[in-house]
């Protein structure tokens, strides 16, 4: 296994993630995969592989569902996910806490450093960008909640990629169902 499937791994605390080095470009001959499910369709540059891990947070137990697709020479991933989280946990937690509890656990998991926030929508619904710097790679996410589903969407990149166009590219194409 490569760096960036390590990186990215670690960085969700669960399972695989999704890669591949493409220009914005490329990305026009990537398939396009669709969750019913999750209710979601995105498109990857090969066929993802599907993980299901079950977590708890405090009382309270979720499921996360994963599609990843690693590049072949390993310098980029490309990773799209969704859990459910109870209505009474969402109560609790306003939404601005669980965005920057998952900005702090993403930093401190991949040792790296924030480079980006901002808060951004998905429709009406609520999300957040961040982008994180390790070593050798940046990490790209977004989170968006919607109603009960946090989605998270992640690229993992080596630094030296031309990568703006690709991590936007992949976050475009990501379009809730």
């Amino acid at each position: 296994m490569n760096r960036a499937f390590y990186l990215l791994v670690g960085y969700l605390g669960v399972s695989v993630l999704t890669g591949c080095c493409a220009t914005a470009k490329e990305t026009d001959t990537w398939k396009r995969f669709t969750s019913k499910e999750g209710r979601f369709s995105i498109r990857f540059p090969g066929t993802p592989k599907v993980s299901k891990e079950k977590f708890k947070i405090d009382v309270y137990e979720s499921e996360i569902t994963s599609f990843t697709v690693e590049s072949a020479d390993g310098k980029t991933a490309y990773y799209a996910g969704y859990n459910d989280f109870s209505k009474d946990l969402l109560e609790r937690c306003p939404i601005d806490a669980m965005f920057d509890g998952a900005r702090d656990n993403a930093v401190k998991v991949a040792k790296g450093k924030l480079t980006r926030e901002r808060d951004m929508k998905a429709g009406r619904y609520p999300g957040r960008e961040v982008r994180i710097e390790t070593a050798g790679f940046v990490i790209a996410t977004r989170y968006f909640l919607v109603k009960q589903r946090l989605y998270t969407l992640v690229v993992s990149t080596a630094k030296e990629e031309n990568n703006e166009p690709v991590i936007d590219q992949f976050f475009k194409l990501f379009k809730l169902n």
